[in-house]
């Protein structure tokens, strides 16, 4: 794993073409196939992309999609990262596994309840209901972060 002080970290997504380098909290290097951070990121954000390196899914994405991979691949792939980050910590799995690939679909412009639908959908393929109040938790979570208030559709 890297850890790179902001500045590098930062520079180092922008030449590798990674979207929205300030909310981005780690990636695999597109040339070593290593995991990156910034200095200061949490234990989560950590295991997290640990988890991608782990289930090798930058290597999956050039083989099968030539690194563009469909959005459905790629929920996969943040819910997987997300479940290796929350079992190598003890934790409970919940829908909250589901955020960052709702962040993913958020900073790829969509819209924050197609993008809730179609992560809730990809969660059940791992065994994961989302309740109403679940969905409610994880709406409230992506506001907190996103700094925007969401009307409450559900």
């Amino acid at each position: 794993m890297k850890v790179l002080p902001e500045e590098e970290f930062r520079a180092l997504a922008i030449e590798q073409g990674f979207i929205g380098p300030d909310r981005l909290s780690g990636f695999i290097d597109k040339e070593t196939h290593e995991t990156v951070v910034p200095e200061g990121a949490t234990t989560r954000q950590r295991t997290h992309e640990v988890g991608h390196e782990k289930l090798e899914h930058y290597p999956k994405a050039l083989k099968y999609y030539g690194e563009v991979e469909p959005w459905t691949a790629m929920i996969d792939d943040e819910i997987e990262a997300e479940i290796y980050s929350f079992e190598t910590m003890g934790k409970r799995i919940t829908p909250r596994v589901g955020l960052q690939a709702l962040y993913r679909l958020l900073k790829g412009e969509w819209e924050l309840y197609p993008a809730l639908s179609l992560v809730i959908g990809r969660l059940r393929n791992y065994g994961i209901d989302t309740s109403l109040k679940e969905r409610r938790d994880l709406i409230s979570t992506i506001e907190r972060a996103w700094g925007e208030e969401v009307e409450w559709k559900l």
